[in-house]
């Protein structure tokens, strides 16, 4: 039978607190994790602010990746900006947002 070698807490790298967030939210992560809400290199649960536009250039990406059309960066930018403006959002496309996008 093996044993688990359990480290001094001084050996650990995270704080406290992060551990305690860690626990608590347990459950929520253990679910996003296998509903691949989010990717395992992701550090934050943060999700979307402007869901109803993230949705429209996901599908539009979808459909123009399907279509064999190459979608660039400052492409899937403009048309986020289209799809807030025409839906209404106060939506400010940046480079941050595009590289969780691409999560």
């Amino acid at each position: 039978m093996s044993s688990i070698v359990l480290q001094p807490y001084t050996e650990i790298r995270d704080p406290p607190n992060t551990l305690s967030t860690w626990i608590k939210n347990a459950q929520k992560i253990k679910e996003a994790y296998e509903q691949s809400t989010f990717g395992p290199q992701r550090k934050k649960m943060r999700t979307a602010a402007y869901k109803d536009t993230e949705e429209a250039v996901l599908q539009w990406f979808k459909t123009t990746r399907d279509q064999n059309v190459p979608v660039s960066g400052p492409l899937l930018i403009a048309k986020a900006q289209e799809f807030a403006s025409q839906l209404g959002d106060d939506f400010k496309c940046t480079t941050g947002w595009l590289e969780r996008f691409k999560d």
